[in-house]
Order: structure tokens, then sequence, then C-alpha cells
């Protein structure tokens, strides 16, 4: 049972750092870990990040060859308040439905106009509105065309000993899903609310909501609600060290399926190694319980593990390690424990030029399947990929990324290999 993909990660020297810090450090490590490189239009499962849509993923769907936001390069401006840019690129791919045969290719162009309006980021009572529009056109197969829509709202409040977080966000969707070929429309709700509560000079209390609907337009997938909380209670053994228990509940409805109560407990904790270096996660076990028959409940062992490492004054590397238990949307298995490991390198050899590359892994155990399927739903899903940008002297950023996904499943029907190169540009006005 995931909160937000480690919501409140990275403590570091927490009790040294005022409430704002603790949630700017918890911010950049979440986009960091959650995006690794995704297109918003692809599953949200894929690392079990039940998380809203924060900023950063608005951004990165706009920008998703090279995971920039906007570039601000005069501090205090009317920028701080209001932006918008223009992003334009050129998708090749290979496979556009994640078909197992008769693969279609196309070439996609793409344009977004990222939108954003927001007061000063230190500001006591932050808040911040992002969108965006995607204009998706395929060359041969303009019946697919759309626009895809990517809207999120913010507050934060920053008071003496306490943070505020609320983040809620939709998205309206066409694109192929990792469980089920064609280009399926999709809607995404999501509301998450965090408190941060310090009580003494080393402990805090932290509370993480969350509820998560998504509304597939397709007859193999179905539709899904889930609401999920965490209470932590942290305490800074060390100088480097915050360590505390956690108990989380979640409420997991699915369309056709039976419904989900799921009681998790374990430890939360945070090392700061080194200057450099940052580890952060929790372990535990849930105990999941399913109404009616078909599911036997299950009691295993959950853990998410995230680092980010500084290898140079250049160079980053983050990544996530997790074993978690998630709801099935598909019309093939219900339940299914996902194990998996993500990391992305960030190189920055200049102020104009970023490289990055990365990648995702994942096998999925199904606990059981649906009345009616056939085959061994259980899969290993991969995926790399590496890109570069540079950003000229008049502003305008180009660059390139090439990807590659492959699934493959028990049963063959659920196999398929992806190949994306894509070509961006984009402007910040």
């Amino acid at each position: 049972m995931e909160i937000g993909h480690l919501t409140n990660t990275l403590y570091i020297e927490i009790m040294k750092n005022s409430p704002r810090k603790l949630l700017i450090a918890s911010a950049s490590m979440l986009a960091a870990t959650s995006l690794m490189g995704q297109d918003l239009n692809s599953d949200n499962d894929l690392q079990g990040s039940y998380a809203a849509f924060t900023r950063s993923q608005i951004e990165a769907a706009a920008f998703d060859a090279f995971d920039q936001g906007f570039e601000d390069d005069v501090a205090g401006s009317v920028l701080d308040y209001f932006k918008f840019g223009v992003r334009v690129s050129t998708d090749f791919n290979s496979n556009i439905f994640n078909s197992n045969t008769n693969e279609v290719e196309d070439v996609i162009i793409r344009m977004s106009i990222p939108i954003s309006v927001e007061n000063e980021e230190f500001a006591r009572h932050h808040w911040g509105i992002h969108y965006t529009p995607k204009i998706n056109a395929y060359i041969d197969n303009s019946r697919e065309d759309g626009v895809d829509h990517f809207l999120n709202g913010n507050y934060t409040a920053t008071l003496e000993k306490t943070v505020i977080d609320v983040n809620a966000g939709f998205s309206k969707t066409r694109g192929s899903d990792r469980f089920a070929s064609g280009n399926i429309a999709k809607n995404t709700y999501t509301l998450r609310g965090s408190i941060y509560h310090q009580l003494t000079g080393k402990t805090r209390l932290d509370l993480d909501l969350g509820a998560y609907a998504d509304d597939f337009k397709s007859e193999s997938l179905f539709d899904r609600e889930r609401y999920n909380a965490r209470l932590a209670w942290q305490y800074q053994v060390t100088g480097k060290t915050t360590l505390g228990p956690y108990v989380g509940y979640e409420f997991v409805n699915v369309e056709q399926q039976p419904n989900h109560k799921a009681y998790s407990a374990g430890v939360k904790a945070t090392y700061q190694a080194l200057q450099k270096t940052t580890f952060s996660g929790f372990a535990g076990v849930e105990n999941r319980r399913y109404e009616g028959g078909g599911v036997e409940n299950t009691t295993t062992p959950t853990f998410e593990f995230a680092a980010s490492y500084q290898l140079t004054g250049k160079t980053n590397i983050v990544g996530t390690l997790y074993n978690t238990i998630r709801a099935s949307y598909s019309d093939f298995g219900r339940s299914y424990k996902a194990f998996g490991l993500s990391a992305q390198a960030n190189y920055k050899m200049s102020h104009r030029v970023h490289f990055n590359a990365g990648l995702n892994l994942e096998r999925d155990d199904y606990f059981s399947t649906i009345a009616g399927a056939t085959g061994n739903p259980d899969s290993d899903y991969r995926r790399v990929y590496v890109g570069g940008s540079y950003r000229t002297p008049i502003g305008l950023t180009v660059g390139s990324r090439l990807s590659y996904a492959n699934n493959d499943a028990g049963d063959n029907t659920r196999d398929y290999d992806t190949w994306v190169f894509s070509l961006d540009a984009g402007y910040d006005f």
C-alpha cells in the first residue's frame, strides 16, 4: 500500500531545518523518484505511485523528452506568478497500441502549452494552479488524434510547527496502457493531503491522506477507486538518522471485482549517510482482506527504499526499490504483488547541456485470476531510456530521447515490445 510514493522522503537534518525546507526536500525526492522519465499517458501503477499529479509531472508531460520545467533566469520577476510556454515533439513509435501481434507504427506530432499561475515559492501560504493541454496528431492513424488535459492545484501552509499540504489533480488522456492494447481513453482524479507537525525538538507526527479514481473507456480495463491513509511518528535518533513506526489503511473499489481493505504497519526511516548521499524508506507488513469469494486474504511484507547520490558536481543518481501490493484494474487478474526497481542518472554538462538515462524493472505476481480468464497473468516489465537537451542562447530548448519498453507475460497475448524515438523543442515566455 502506497501513500504518494514516499511523499515525505528525504528528511535531511530534519529537526535542524524549517518545515518549509522539509517540504521542499520531500517534493524534490518525490519528483525525482516518481517521474523517472515516464510519460503520463503510460500506466500510473508502474512504480506504485498513487500520488496526485504534481507540478513537476505536469511540466514533464508537456516536455517529457528531457524532464525540464520552466526556466526563469530573472529571480523575482513577474514570471514567479504567471508562466506559459510551448512544447512541440515528434515521436517515432514502433508499436502505438502496445500490441502483441499486428503491430502498428506511426509518427505522432505533439504540441503542449503549459500554463502556471502561483504566488511566491517561500510564501507562508503558497498556492499554485497548473494546466497543460497536449495536442496529439497521428500521421497515419488520424482517427487516434486527440487532446490530453492535465490540471493540478496545490496549497501549502507553513505554520510555526506545522506544514499543511493539499494537492488536487485531474487528467483526461488517450494512449496505450501496460495492461491492455489499444488507444484507451482515461480520466484520473486525485486528491492528496499531508500534515507534518513537530511535536518536540526531536519528534514529529506525519499524516498522509489520499483519494484516487481512474475511469477507463475500455472493455478490458475496470474503473477503480482508492482511499488511503498513513500515520507515522518520527524521532531524530542522531543528527543523521530519523526513525519511527507507522500504521496505514487502504480501501479499494474496483468495478466487477471484490472490494479490498488493507491494514499495514512498520517502520519508516531516513539516513543522511554523507553530504552527498541520502537514504529514505519504510519496511513493514500488510494484511489485505477481500469481500466475497475468489481471493484469499493475504499478509505480505512490503517495503520501499529511495536513495539519492551526488556522484560529482554535475552528476546525480536517484533510485527506488520497492515491494508492494496493488489492486489490478485489468480484466485478467485481481490483486498482485509488485517488486521493482527504478533508477535515473542525470548529468549536467553545462548550464545549457543536460543528459539523462534510466530504467524501470518490475515483476508482477497475481494472487488470482478473474473468473473466466485463462492463462498466466504474471509478467516482467522492463523499460530503458536515454536522452539529452540543449538550451540555446535565445532560450529555445531542443532535445531527443530514445526509449524501449518490453512486457514479458505468462500469457503471450500480453507480451509486447515498443521503441520510441522523440525529437523535441520548447520555449518559455
